[in-house]
């Protein structure tokens, strides 16, 4: 779970998760990023992990986007499925368990937001990289940039070495190179929250630099994995 200043919601996300999965699963625990945030969310993950250690652990590094961020908590990560999930409370965490059911014989479960709708921005990046996973991977996937994603470690062990720890967009890419490889990807429909805690901060002249930086980095995963074969 990454968070960069998250302070308004991450208590109640944290708890939602705790909730709904780290006290109905046996040995699983959240962790969750903190990526540098000015407004007091490290210290509010600080004062939560004392209460559910070993559930819950909090790295702190400095500021490096939600991509990298993501792929810290990877590389923390040991268990053998691994859930993405942000800290903006737009999944609810139970849908968990549907995913959870579909796994068998899949090397990544994909939730599929359903009634989504978060303005004309994030609809860009979401229609952005859906062409993009036509044109580049041959991938018809419905939600290219779901957050919420169940994964296989033997799927994360492959493809995490072709991302690298600075991905931009590693949630798109990771599913995007499963596909391309024929790996089996599965997608289930879960519900979608509207965001609850401020807009979106993804706006203007950030969003377009946003995009064209993901096509790039998509391109040059595409390269990587034709060497890689």
């Amino acid at each position: 779970m990454p968070a960069f200043n998250e302070a308004a919601g991450v208590e109640t996300a944290v708890a939602e998760v705790d909730r709904a999965i780290l006290g109905r699963l046996p040995g699983s625990r959240l962790i969750v990023v903190d990526d540098g945030g000015t407004d007091g969310t490290g210290p509010i993950l600080d004062r939560l992990a004392q209460g559910l250690a070993p559930r819950l652990v909090v790295i702190h590094q400095a500021n490096a986007g939600h991509g990298p961020a993501l792929m810290t908590g990877l590389a923390r990560s040991r268990a053998p499925w691994v859930l993405l999930i942000d800290a903006d409370r737009q999944q609810d965490a139970e849908d968990f368990w549907r995913l959870w059911a579909r796994r068998q014989g899949a090397a990544m479960v994909v939730g599929v937001r359903q009634g989504r709708w978060e303005g004309p921005g994030r609809a860009l990046i979401s229609r952005t990289l859906r062409l993009l996973g036509r044109l580049l991977f041959g991938a018809r996937l419905a939600d290219v940039n779901a957050p919420f994603k169940l994964i296989g470690r033997p799927c994360l062990e492959r493809l995490t070495p072709l991302l690298g720890p600075k991905a931009l967009a590693p949630s798109a890419g990771l599913v995007l190179a499963a596909s391309a490889l024929g790996l089996v990807v599965v997608q289930e429909p879960v519900a979608h929250r509207a965001r609850r805690d401020g807009p979106s901060r993804l706006i203007g002249r950030r969003l377009l630099r946003l995009c064209w930086a993901a096509a790039l980095e998509l391109w040059r995963l595409r390269l990587r994995l034709a060497r890689a074969r």
